[in-house]
């Protein structure tokens, strides 16, 4: 990857990271204005706030996305960027695991709070980081970096799908 590249994808993240923080500082203020909104109709607002986390996932998809397509024929940095995703992709199951433990996902204040608001981000932003998972294997030219990739697709898959059966299937309901 040449200096230009480089550069190119550093600015992507950096712009990705300012505008996501204008973003979020917009959307506080809307809550601050509207307070009694909030009260009345929290889930809408709930719902404005996941699509809003959609969207800033996105966003830094796109630098990501670049940095594979700059890599792809290098497989040294192409693998190390394979195991980076594998290794994300294995969050997934243990933020839903931690979301099981009462500390983590019925706490309302201190560090349990903030690790169950991490990993339910986390949860919900697995779309998104899917679709980064796809288009890498797409890019994907060497054999290890494919099967890192692969492996971080079956991780991410499998837990949606775990977590989907639990919460519509049958079994849990009395």
């Amino acid at each position: 990857m040449n200096r230009v590249q480089r550069s190119l994808v550093v600015a992507g993240y950096a712009a990705a990271l300012l505008l996501s923080a204008a973003l979020l500082y917009a959307r506080h203020l809307q809550y601050t204005m509207h307070a009694a909104d909030v009260e009345a109709s929290g889930g809408m607002w709930a719902f404005g706030d996941l699509l809003l986390e959609l969207f800033i996932a996105a966003l830094f998809l796109i630098p990501t996305l670049l940095l594979a397509f700059f890599i792809r024929n290098c497989e040294k940095p192409y693998t190390k960027y394979a195991q980076t995703l594998l290794g994300i992709a294995i969050t997934a199951p243990i933020c839903i695991a931690a979301l099981f433990l009462p500390a983590v996902g019925q706490s309302g204040s201190g560090v349990g709070s903030i690790l169950g608001w991490l990993s339910l981000g986390r949860i919900s932003a697995s779309p998104v980081f899917l679709v980064a998972l796809v288009c890498s294997r797409l890019l994907a030219r060497f054999r290890r970096a494919k099967r890192l990739l692969i492996y971080g697709l079956m991780v991410e898959t499998g837990t949606y799908v775990l977590l989907l059966a639990a919460v519509l299937l049958p079994w849990h309901r009395r």
